[in-house]
């Protein structure tokens, strides 16, 4: 017995009509998997998951993949969403979050609850945020999904460390192992170098963070940028980069 399913598929702006001819013996799951991967509109993924159950994971993945949260009416209710679909939230694996002050905040403390699949992970203050303004039950949430277990890239961007620079070190120590990509952009505080002898620099020990292979550190302007591979030191014109990547950076030179 055979069955036609018929999808229109919205690529690039065009329609595409793709015909599933569909028999006892069915196409295997991982071709169906390969070409649903070719599929970005998601009306089509949609349509694609009412043709067969088998083909909800795939469709899944690319629809829940990527998820930004702002603390806004929108960013709560995605929260309310996933909270309400625990079934969808482990396919959420690149996890944005933009903070700014707002009555919605509370709504966010709840994040590490819910993605606890982060893979990507990225905070941006909106504007330039004071890391100490941060209200404690959201810095706790945040600290948890840095120390996720699968966490494999972190971005730090947009925040100020002027009260207490140690602050940033504290959350890097939390890091989970399995982190791979680290990437700090647009951070400031009021340290300054020149008052540290080389021998007093404070450092941060990250002896878990042995699969650490890129550091990545923007200046003030935004066209600059500074890079570590493989645990090779970094050199930055901004005051705080440069404190900050001997802390990261030196620590993790193999003892003698």
């Amino acid at each position: 017995m055979k069955s036609i399913v018929c999808l229109n598929l919205f690529v690039n702006g065009s329609v595409h009509r793709l015909l599933c001819n569909y028999t006892y013996y069915k196409v295997p799951l991982e071709i169906v998997g390969q070409i649903i991967a070719y599929v970005g509109e998601s009306s089509s993924l949609r349509a694609c998951s009412l043709v067969d159950r088998a083909w909800l994971p795939f469709t899944r993945e690319l629809l829940y993949e990527k998820v930004s949260i702002t603390p806004s009416e929108g960013g709560r209710a995605k929260i309310e969403f996933f909270e309400q679909s625990p079934h969808l939230a482990p396919y959420v694996r690149i996890l944005s979050i933009i903070y700014r002050r707002s009555p919605e905040i509370a709504a966010m403390s709840r994040l590490s609850t819910i993605f606890q699949n982060t893979e990507d992970l990225l905070l941006m203050g909106f504007p330039r945020v004071q890391w100490s303004s941060l209200p404690s039950e959201f810095t706790e949430s945040f600290q948890q999904l840095v120390g996720s277990g699968l966490l494999r890239c972190l971005r730090l961007t947009w925040f100020r460390f002027q009260e207490d620079p140690d602050v940033l070190g504290d959350l890097l120590r939390s890091c989970s192992t399995t982190l791979e990509t680290l990437r700090l952009q647009n951070l400031h505080n009021t340290v300054d170098i020149n008052t540290i002898a080389p021998d007093e620099a404070p450092q941060i020990s990250l002896p878990e963070l042995s699969n650490l292979t890129l550091a990545s550190v923007a200046a003030s302007s935004p066209t600059s940028s500074y890079r570590s591979v493989a645990g090779q030191p970094l050199r930055s014109a901004t005051r705080f980069s440069r404190v900050l990547l001997r802390r990261v950076v030196l620590a993790r030179r193999p003892h003698p």
